[in-house]
């Protein structure tokens, strides 16, 4: 077979089969970067979405932290103002008594002059 004959049966020359075969390497180049794309955006969804769970996640601790001092500091408000209650709670009932006892008038009126009932 002559050059011409294989010309003419393939459609293309001796001289273009080395740029197909250019060509070919280039395409095999492009896929190659296309893949590694594909894994580094794969991997930047998937460092994406544990991101997205870390500030869920954030968010919901400093919202039971933020509860829990609210909540403790309540909690030492109390202990502190119990100690009062419970003299105020004595206060009243000491009172009850002194006042059903005729002889201490006196007492009466201390209570009733710094209004302690």
């Amino acid at each position: 077979m002559s050059v011409e004959t294989k010309k003419d049966l393939d459609g293309e020359t001796a001289s273009e089969q080395p740029e197909s075969t250019g060509s070919e390497s280039e395409i095999a180049a492009l896929r190659e970067q296309l893949e590694n794309k594909e894994i580094e955006a794969k991997n930047n969804y998937e460092r994406f979405l544990r991101q997205a769970a870390e500030f869920e996640n954030y968010k919901k601790r400093t919202s039971r932290d933020r509860d829990d001092a609210i909540r403790f500091a309540k909690e030492s408000v109390i202990k502190d103002l119990l100690p009062i209650v419970d003299n105020l709670e004595r206060a009243i009932t000491h009172r009850a008594v002194v006042t059903a006892n005729p002889w201490s008038k006196e007492w009466k009126w201390s209570f009733d002059r710094w209004s302690i009932c």
